[in-house]
């Protein structure tokens, strides 16, 4: 069961980076895309981590969820803090 969860999740990430780098692609710009998306994503990781002292959902700030921030723009972070409510984590 576990290995299988694992390799689930590994599919995931790898359909998610394709998907990724097809919309980064599309685009004209592809580093500059990815540069503001990241950005973006990584402010928005710091007002939800500041703005979760008053409402009592928090995302810890580690190498992980700035990855996922930076390449997962504001969908990203609005992904953190889904799985982080629905798992308790």
């Amino acid at each position: 069961m576990q290995t299988a969860v694992k390799y689930g999740c590994v599919g995931f990430a790898v359909a998610a980076g394709i998907l990724l780098l097809v919309a980064l692609f599309k685009n004209g710009k592809p580093l500059r895309t990815l540069f503001w998306s990241g950005i973006a994503g990584v402010v928005s990781l710091l007002a939800v981590f500041f703005i979760g002292r008053y409402t009592s959902q928090t995302v810890a700030i580690n190498g992980y969820s700035l990855a996922v921030s930076f390449f997962g723009g504001v969908p990203g972070v609005i992904a953190l803090v889904t799985f982080g409510t629905i798992l308790g984590i």
